[in-house]
């Protein structure tokens, strides 16, 4: 059946005359699917900028807005990768402990060493007492929010604990129940990393005056100080 009207295509040329200027755009086009089938780029065709009769007409220009835009989300991302490496990279300028594993209160750029001590184990009944001697600490601080640092050698930081003691004949104590590891009168800590060894360890939420001791999770040693 004849059809004026055939789409060029695979064997097509041999049935339908194109005019000269048709022919050469045909096998332009060709050409050009070749080309980015070799490099994987997309090309930009003279009619996708203004030839009529193009259903692709714009693909161009999407292409490189795509591009730009993928462009502008890596140099975000970049420049936030960044930030955080210069930040990981800052270096403590503060004062250091002269001694590893023991606990300092921060007071401005002065370091006061906390009372370091051995809480004595009581089991009894219902719940187990640990007592430290002495009815108050050396290590005194104004600060209702106190701020430690701590050159961690042998000590974890993340598995220190603070809890506030009772004065009880001359001594302080914390009474813990089996039912629940020390109770409501255990505090939170946040600890961070200053770098090396260094750790800064602070007191989440204000605290009341009192006696106060930090101890490990594991372990019965403890670093007391006082809040005024």
């Amino acid at each position: 059946m004849k059809n004026d009207r055939l789409p060029y295509g695979r064997g097509s040329l041999g049935r339908v005359k194109f005019p000269p200027n048709r022919v050469r755009i045909y096998w332009f086009e060709r050409w050009q699917v070749f080309r980015e089938a070799i490099s994987g780029r997309r090309f930009v065709l003279w009619e996708e900028v203004g030839a009529p009769g193009r259903e692709e007409s714009g693909q161009g220009n999407l292409l490189r807005r795509g591009s730009r835009r993928q462009m502008f989300l890596r140099t975000i991302v970049l420049v936030c990768l960044t930030a955080v490496w210069l930040k990981s990279e800052e270096k403590y300028s503060g004062p250091v402990p002269p001694k590893p594993d023991v606990l300092y209160l921060m007071h401005a750029n002065n370091l006061v060493e906390a009372e370091v001590g051995q809480a004595r184990q009581e089991n009894h009944k219902n719940d187990t007492t640990y007592v430290v001697s002495g009815a108050s600490s050396p290590a005194r601080t104004p600060l209702a929010e106190p701020v430690f640092i701590v050159d961690a050698r042998q000590i974890a930081p993340e598995r220190l604990e603070l809890y506030k003691l009772e004065v009880k004949n001359g001594n302080r104590e914390v009474s813990i129940s089996p039912k629940g590891r020390r109770g409501s009168v255990r505090f939170y800590l946040t600890v961070t990393k200053l770098s090396g060894r260094l750790y800064k360890i602070e007191a989440s939420t204000p605290l009341e005056n009192g006696q106060y001791a930090i101890s490990p999770s594991d372990g019965n040693s403890v670093f007391c100080f006082e809040v005024y």
